[in-house]
């Protein structure tokens, strides 16, 4: 077994050593026949070696990842699978993705012609007349790739775009789906990068309308949101940034928590207050703990049109909390907090939140039927009615005060058989003296005391007697104290509703900072 494993690790290694090489030999070529010089489509005659990687992945969401940041709402998301061909001495790579309603053989990937992906036109940005020159027996397959994979870049590089932070309030979240081509171009793919916080706030009418918008995109974010300054010397700063790792330096940038142990306050009027009375409510945003935290909050909350911008703090009214908040190995959860009637209302359902370094996304849907949603990245992870998952009102039922167990109410299922009796010789002790143990004969009994024998297990000891059980003619089973309809109890159907939805921002708590939360 061991001399296998040792062979295993040696052959491993022996791959290892030879992809890296061949990686090397690749780039050297590339870079000594100048290939970046050579024009795409150009016709490439030489004798050399490349290194081509490829991998097949199955079942991918659009988007598969968060940190991809952009419009990420879907009403129904699709799902793709994905095939990656990386040319290693150019170092560029290709995606085609083939949606789940395609029918292929994984097998019609390998058949993809390698040297378009370094010397001719990558597929994905060939035309139309060049993708029905393609052999036969594979032109069908190789076009919907093609487009699928030249659909996939301009996506990406949207996608990109919005990277950083974003924040928008709108209408309509089914709007982003659609069976229209061009409206379906515009839902961005989600990849690597770092993305920072996305804020998404909808209501559904009919037609969209953008309340506010907030990119981070560049330095005029300060004329837009005030901090607080209410907490004074423990009050922290948000820095501008695009964190640790990113996919853009520029493009990527957000707002992060940069001190230790401090309150952070940061709000944003909208132009224009909203009420969500008929509408569905998204809020959508992604968050990036990036330096494992272990204690503080990634939450935003909704405030009325009167917020005290300056004045932002803990105790500030607002009308919804929604993210994630972690404190030790305990607490990991996604609070939902409503405001009802003066009152923070919290989830009576536990709702775990991620906790590793990377972007993640997350949506609260409230709909007018009050009815709610809760997704992290993109994956529903509860949902629910607001009445049976909050205390907004008293119960529909409360316990009959006039109602008493009767006194004769037997709740007993089993008793002591009244005609068992114990044995005579029951009563045995647990311990005895060794009877096998001798007195040392250096024993002195005037320096030592009395020696006694040390105490064994008795192996004739039965434990404490207990009569044996029998069923309770006389049981009635366990009483249900009867309920009676609530007299305070009156519904609402305007739980889910909020009137003068007029600002945005971040009141948290930080123990270690870098926690990237716009």
């Amino acid at each position: 077994m061991l001399d296998e494993y040792t062979c295993h690790l040696h052959k491993a290694k022996q791959q290892r050593e030879y992809y890296r090489e061949r990686c090397l030999l690749s780039k050297e070529l590339f870079q000594t026949h100048d290939l970046n010089q050579t024009e795409r489509g150009q016709v490439c005659t030489m004798d050399m070696t490349q290194m081509y990687s490829f991998d097949f992945t199955q079942q991918i969401h659009y988007p598969h990842h968060a940190q991809e940041v952009g419009p990420l709402f879907f009403k129904t998301p699709r799902k793709c699978q994905a095939f990656c061909v990386c040319a290693e001495g150019a170092g560029e790579q290709v995606f085609y993705l083939v949606d789940e309603a395609a029918e292929f053989d994984a097998q019609v990937m390998v058949s993809v012609r390698m040297n378009k992906h370094c010397f001719g036109r990558v597929p994905g940005e060939s035309s139309k007349e060049e993708l029905e020159d393609y052999d036969t027996e594979w032109e069908q397959t190789h076009r919907a790739l093609a487009i699928s994979s030249e659909r996939e870049k301009r996506q990406n590089s949207r996608g990109r775009r919005k990277m950083g932070g974003y924040l928008d309030i709108w209408n309509d979240p089914e709007s982003i789906t659609s069976d229209n081509d061009e409206a379906a171009e515009d839902i961005p793919i989600a990849g690597g990068g770092g993305g920072c916080l996305l804020l998404l706030v909808g209501v559904v009418l009919s037609d969209p309308t953008e309340f506010f918008r907030e990119e981070f995109d560049s330095e005029s974010w300060r004329d837009r949101w005030v901090e607080s300054t209410f907490k004074g010397a423990d009050q922290g700063k948000f820095a501008w940034t695009a964190g640790k790792f990113y996919g853009d330096a520029d493009k990527d940038k957000g707002i992060q928590t940069s001190q230790d142990a401090k309150f952070y306050g940061i709000s944003s009027k909208l132009e224009k207050p909203f009420s969500n009375e008929g509408k569905p409510l998204v809020i959508q945003f992604t968050v990036k703990h990036e330096q494992n935290i272990d204690c503080g909050g990634g939450y935003i909350k909704l405030y009325p049109k009167d917020l005290d911008q300056k004045k932002l703090h803990g105790d500030s009214p607002y009308f919804v909390m929604f993210g994630p908040d972690i404190c030790g190995p305990g607490t990991k959860k996604v609070h939902v907090i409503f405001n009802y009637k003066g009152k923070n209302l919290l989830c009576k359902k536990e709702i775990r939140c991620k906790d590793d370094v990377f972007t993640h996304l997350y949506t609260l849907i409230v709909n007018p039927d009050n009815s709610y949603v809760v997704k992290i990245d993109n994956e529903k992870v509860e949902s629910g009615q607001l009445e049976e998952d909050w205390d907004f009102l008293p119960p529909k039922k409360i316990k009959d005060p006039e109602a008493k167990k009767p006194d004769d109410w037997d709740e007993r299922e089993k008793i002591d058989d009244p005609d068992d009796k114990k044995p005579e010789d029951w009563d045995k002790p647990e311990h005895i003296p060794d009877p096998d143990a001798k007195k040392p004969d250096d024993w002195d009994d005037e320096m030592d005391g009395e020696w006694e024998p040390p105490q064994i297990d008795n192996p004739e000891y039965k434990g404490e007697w207990k009569p044996k059980q029998i069923d309770n003619p006389d049981y009635k089973g366990k009483w249900v104290h009867p309920e009676i309809d609530n007299p305070e109890y009156t519904p609402d159907s305007n739980l889910y509703k909020y009137d003068d939805i007029g600002a945005v921002g971040f009141d948290l708590w930080q123990v270690r900072n870098l926690n990237s939360v716009c």
